[in-house]
């Protein structure tokens, strides 16, 4: 009887290292395992830290582009209606240049417009 007690302690405590052995490899694996996953989520977070950084740089190139193209659209614009008036502040003294002028040649000509000077034929 003693015998088959010891036979089946023995049996028992070699069950129990093997059960033990099981654990600790699974727990190696498992450490294993987990810092591979943390490996992988910073190598992830570093690549979106750099997407972000890129995206937030070409952000700031296109406004600074948006910026450079409306101040330039402004300062065309502003040109074109300085232009325009300059056109019409021209005409208009040349209109004036030309009544003065046909006033002078004929003094007592009334124009449809009630200035005085040359009558259109």
């Amino acid at each position: 009887e003693r015998w088959r007690v010891s036979a089946e302690q023995a049996k028992a405590e070699s069950a129990l290292r093997g059960l033990e052995e099981e654990r600790r490899s699974m727990t190696q694996h498992v450490a294993m395992e987990r810092e591979e996953l943390e490996r992988a989520k910073s190598a992830l977070l570093e690549e979106q830290q750099a997407v972000m950084q890129r995206c937030a740089e070409e952000r700031r190139k296109l406004a600074a582009e948006w910026t450079q193209f409306h101040t330039q659209e402004k300062v065309r614009q502003d040109r074109a209606e300085r232009e325009a008036n300059r056109a019409l502040e021209r005409e208009a003294h040349r209109e004036g240049s030309i009544i003065s002028i046909a006033q002078i040649e004929h003094p007592h000509t009334v124009l449809p417009d009630g200035a005085v000077g040359v009558e259109m034929e």
